[in-house]
């Protein structure tokens, strides 16, 4: 899975799970539906050469693969997610450590009472339309989040996974002793 700012080459590659950041309409999710798909649902041009040559079924294949994965950032986002979340989304990303949904003075404050209403709404949707529902939170948050009924808990990223393991290691290599033999 990969958020990405260039759809058109990430397709090319084929990458069946496509997170699409900002979404705030349902005509957004459906821009991104059809600039995804093939025909005749979508528009998406008939060129994968290299793909293809692996798979031979692939353009039969592809559009029951494909995950898109709207993610919920902003207020306008949270009002329209009854029409963002389609029957045909398999998944919902909520981006927890971005944002509070712009909602002024509640930054980073997840346990406010305006969020845990954004939370929830986002989690009706979901079960509404039978979307997953998923989120980015941190460890210490993620057992909360899976009894609330998020079923994706994203707990961190590459980078401060990497940034913590050279942490944790230029610590055991301060903690050494000073004297020891070279």
């Amino acid at each position: 899975m990969e958020r990405i700012r260039d759809h058109k080459l990430r397709l090319r590659h084929r990458s069946p799970r496509i997170i699409i950041p900002f979404v705030n309409t349902k005509e957004d999710v459906l821009k991104a539906i059809k600039y995804a798909t093939y025909p005749p649902r979508g528009m998406r041009s008939l060129g994968p050469v290299r793909v293809s040559l692996r798979d031979p079924e692939y353009v039969e294949t592809y559009d029951e693969e494909i995950l898109i994965l709207p993610q919920i950032e902003t207020r306008e986002g949270l009002e329209n997610v009854d029409g963002i979340f389609l029957r045909r989304q398999d998944r919902s990303l909520l981006r927890r450590l971005k944002r509070s949904f712009k909602i002024p003075r509640i930054w980073r404050q997840w346990n406010h009472p305006k969020f845990e209403e954004a939370i929830q709404r986002i989690l009706d949707a979901a079960e509404e339309t039978g979307t997953v529902p998923g989120i980015l939170a941190p460890i210490e948050e993620a057992y909360k989040t899976i009894k609330r009924g998020f079923k994706i808990i994203n707990i961190g990223r590459d980078v401060g996974f990497l940034k913590q393991a050279a942490a944790q290691e230029l610590q055991k290599a301060r903690s050494h002793p000073k004297d020891m033999d070279t």
